[in-house]
């Protein structure tokens, strides 16, 4: 009777280490799943014929799969992010203050990331 309990032990950390590999292959396939996103947030004028001025500590927040993702652009506008792979919508955007910020009338509202590639997605704003 003892050796059939250390047995079943056995068996049981035999499987532990076998199926171990397999969860952490499953975070790398996870891993590589990610793109990066960079970019530049910028102040543009009404007619959009004109740069004013970098977006800096901009936030704006994106939409994937229900969920809001920030997005916070540096002192100088600029952005790089990894995030999952797939297809984002650009939902708002705040100042340092946190009002509201306009999107530019041409400004496209979604981008899509792609596993292990580099997607440039610029933000143009109107100044509030």
């Amino acid at each position: 009777m003892q050796f059939r309990e250390t047995s079943k032990k056995s068996v049981l950390c035999l499987l532990f280490l076998l199926l171990l590999p397999l969860q952490s292959n499953e975070a790398g396939m996870k891993k590589r799943q990610a793109g990066t996103l960079a970019g530049s947030m910028a102040f543009v004028d009404e007619s959009e014929k004109k740069w004013l001025a970098n977006a800096a500590k901009v936030t704006v927040e994106l939409g994937y799969k229900g969920q809001t993702i920030p997005l916070v652009s540096n002192e100088l506008g600029d952005y790089i992010v990894e995030l999952a792979a797939g297809t984002y919508e650009l939902k708002s955007a705040r100042d340092t203050e946190g009002k509201e910020l306009r999107f530019s009338i041409s400004q496209h509202k979604s981008f899509k990331v792609k596993s292990g590639k580099t997607t440039r997605f610029d933000v143009m704003l109107l100044r509030p």
